[in-house]
């Protein structure tokens, strides 16, 4: 019976080794706590042979798209929570070389179940060591393909390109600042286009190449217009302040930089007073770029009259006016009204309006003496939009019902110009080329091209008033006058020339054979890119305003050198005029007693009046012109006079352990000998008068003296007309230096002190 039970055992052994041996891998895997995301590789959207780069790429982008902050409502930042710890998971997993071979090998990781609902989006990046992403709702740039094409566009519009890393503090801090200019009008017209670059992407260093320029783990902003790339320079200085109402104030400021010329234009009205300026103004005779002209009054919304100019440029003209005088010309002139309800059926008090004037006003100045005040009152053309809170967009939609139809039987389709273009073809468009757009086209062209061929734009071309193009398309167009174009992957470098034949079928199989690459058709190549042949025009920069913004750029360049130079040099010139200020300092009292050198009648007057007496070693003396000036009121002059003692040889054995400066005075012909009187009591200056007995020195002093010392007052000896010589021993150093007659004194001396001056002569042998 046990041998029987052994064998049994035995054999369930063996069976359960063959299944275990011919089991194929396990091909939808999953993590412990988790059933239902069995594929982390789906989670991610990588294959198996992915490479760490490919994974580290997929993470990222699900991390920017799905991130529970960029989702609306509760209940879709909840899901999207959950998701990102999925992804969290898988890519936590995945990213280890380990985890991830033993979970190809075995199809799942041993782990503790995660809730989501317990952690903040942040919490659960830290959970996995991954730092949070700075999240923007502004374009990502990954593609080179694209940055060429910005640097190749022509037109008004800005680009701002941000580089960042999510780990940059100060990229942190301006976050919210760049978030602030995606919402604003500019960039919701298009005016201005926000893109980033994550510099520590894989993308990011081919694009900073691009670029020409370079990141050093701090945010930086660079502009681009007509393809010439401009360096924010007040982005150091608001990055050093730590402040992100000061990043606010410089980037609008750099971005109000470029739209200068443009901003006043459309206020060059803004001082308008009389409506008759108005009138005068619409009255003009208008070509084909300024067909249609819109007044505006200072509205809520900011840059509104700058967004609309640069939306409409080549079509109309943009004036902001006073609200007054506006409001009397829709009003009193025309008769029309702005009144406008709220939600409970209340009048708004302050309404906001736009006037738009689709066609010149009649001149009136031949009909006002006849009197027709019909004509005179005409207010043809001019038409009213109200709102309680006019938006851009509400703007937009008004003037879009009152322009006129650029091109017959065209409407549904995009006019594609040098601006267009980049909305249009940003991924993949269709370009219709038609040769000329002032007749309207046949219904099969237009129904063929109405269709919805996503994710292709549809646009089309006038090649009339476009010969560069005209002339950089090589195939003649078809007895038709139509030619189709189609771009993939924005690379506008590339045409794929469609067949000529208005067919939804037939368009709709060849952008599929264009896609899918199986075509047989070689693109066409073009020596510019489309984007560089379609006529444009240039942004609209004064030469003051450019070299201004190159003023700015320098600016940038040269202050970071500055601002690490500056203290150094600061801390210099404190050092030197403290070091003048000391020597002044130490002789305050010798200074003062300088003021008692005043006029009669002053305060300071002589020691027999005020009763008072010099104090010190000096004395005090005074010489008085026809009787006593303390009797008579007569001018005076105090004189102070501080004795030298006689120079001894102990006055030399003393400089040899001691600091400062031993002053030596000669005199010639009994000349009264005295210090100056700002370095009669300096402890670093020792003055000693060398009597006229003491060859030794003398004749030391006389084979010294130069013409560099006499200023070619003698080639030789000393100087025989009573002039003074000085000279002046480095104690401790025991080395010397001759004053030259044409030096002052006390100057000779400040440069001895400062080390202008350096004694370098032997001292005689005593």
């Amino acid at each position: 019976m046990q041998l029987h039970l052994s064998s049994i055992s035995m054999m369930c052994l063996l069976l359960v080794t063959l299944q275990l041996s011919f089991t194929p891998k396990v091909t939808n895997a999953s993590i412990f706590g988790q059933p239902n995301d069995r594929d982390l590789y789906g989670l991610l959207g990588v294959s198996r042979g992915s490479t760490k780069a490919e994974i580290k790429r997929a993470f990222r982008t699900i991390t920017r798209e799905h991130h529970p902050d960029m989702q609306e409502g509760a209940e879709a930042k909840e899901k999207a929570k959950e998701y990102m710890a999925k992804v969290l998971v898988a890519y936590n997993i995945l990213s280890d070389d380990i985890k991830r071979s033993d979970y190809d090998q075995f199809g799942r990781i041993a782990g503790e179940r995660l809730n989501a609902a317990d952690f903040t989006s942040d919490e659960l990046f830290e959970r996995f060591n991954q730092h949070p992403p700075i999240l923007s709702k502004s374009l990502q740039l990954e593609n080179l393909i694209v940055l060429r094409r910005i640097l190749n566009f022509r037109g008004n519009r800005l680009f701002l390109l941000q580089v960042y890393d999510d780990t940059c503090k100060s990229c942190q801090l301006f976050s919210s600042v760049w978030e602030n200019l995606v919402h604003s009008t500019l960039v919701e017209s298009g005016a201005v286009v926000l893109l980033r670059i994550d510099a520590y992407s894989d993308e990011g260093p081919e694009l900073l190449k691009e670029l020409h320029a370079s990141y050093d783990k701090e945010v930086k902003v660079y502009g681009i217009a007509d393809g010439v790339v401009w360096n924010m320079p007040q982005m150091a200085v608001a990055v050093k302040s730590n402040s992100q109402r000061q990043l606010d104030y410089a980037l609008m400021e750099f971005v109000g930089n470029f739209f200068y010329d443009r901003r006043a234009e459309v206020n060059s009205m803004g001082n308008v007073e009389d409506v008759q300026v108005l009138l005068q103004w619409l009255r003009e005779r208008r070509s084909e770029g300024d067909s249609v002209r819109v007044l505006l009054p200072p509205l809520a919304t900011n840059d509104m009259g700058v967004a609309l100019s640069a939306l409409y440029e080549g079509s109309a003209l943009v004036r902001s006016v006073p609200r007054a005088v506006l409001l009397s010309l829709v009003e009193e002139y025309c008769a029309q009204s702005v009144d406008v309800l709220g939600g409970g059926g209340e009048p708004v008090p302050l309404p906001e309006f736009v006037v738009a004037s689709v066609e010149q006003l009649p001149n009136i100045s031949s009909d006002e003496s006849a009197g027709n005040k019909s004509q005179m009152r005409s207010c043809r053309g001019i038409v009213v939009g109200a709102a309680a809170a006019l938006t851009y967009r509400k703007a937009v939609n008004f003037l879009k019902e009152s322009f006129p139809q650029r091109h017959l039987g065209m409407s549904g389709l995009t006019h594609v110009t040098s601006v267009s273009f980049f909305d249009i073809c940003k991924k993949h468009c269709l370009l219709w080329l038609r040769d000329n757009c002032e007749g309207e086209p046949t219904g099969t062209w237009l129904e063929a091209l109405r269709g919805d061929y996503k994710p292709f734009k549809v646009g089309y071309i006038c090649l009339s008033s476009e010969p560069s193009l005209r002339d950089a398309v090589p195939l003649p167009l078809g007895t038709t006058g139509n030619l189709l174009l189609a771009l993939v992957d924005g690379d506008d470098s590339k045409l794929h020339v469609m067949p000529d034949i208005p067919d939804k079928v037939n368009i709709a199989q060849s952008l599929s054979s264009i896609l899918a690459e199986v075509g047989s058709t070689t693109p066409l190549q073009l020596d510019a890119p489309l984007s560089r042949i379609l006529s444009s025009v240039p942004f609209r920069m004064s030469r003051n305003q450019y070299l201004y913004m190159c003023f700015l750029w320098i600016f940038g360049l040269v202050y970071p050198f500055f601002s690490t130079c500056y203290p150094f040099f600061m801390m210099f010139v404190t050092h030197k005029l403290l070091q003048r200020y000391n020597l002044l300092g130490n002789n305050r009292n010798d200074n003062n007693s300088q003021t008692n050198e005043q006029p009669s009648g002053a305060s300071n007057t002589c020691s027999r009046c005020s009763g008072t007496a010099p104090s010190g070693s000096c004395k005090s003396t005074a010489s008085v012109t026809r009787g006593s000036a303390c009797d008579n009121g007569t001018s005076s002059k105090e004189v102070i006079s501080c004795p030298i003692e006689v120079y001894t040889s102990a006055d030399l054995r003393e400089a040899k352990d001691g600091r400062g400066f031993l002053i030596l005075i000669f005199a010639e012909n009994g000349k009264t000998i005295e210090p100056p009187q700002c370095f009669a009591k300096d402890s670093r200056f020792v003055f000693r008068a060398v009597p006229e007995d003491d060859t030794l020195w003398r004749q030391w002093l006389s084979q010294h003296v130069t013409s560099t010392h006499t200023g070619g007052a003698e080639e030789n000896g000393l100087n025989k007309g009573g002039a003074l010589h000085v000279v002046a021993i480095r104690r401790g150093k025991m080395l010397a230096a001759i004053k030259s007659l044409c030096a002052s004194v006390e100057a000779w001396l400040f440069d001895m002190a400062d080390g202008t001056i350096v004694a370098d002569l032997p001292l005689p042998e005593l």
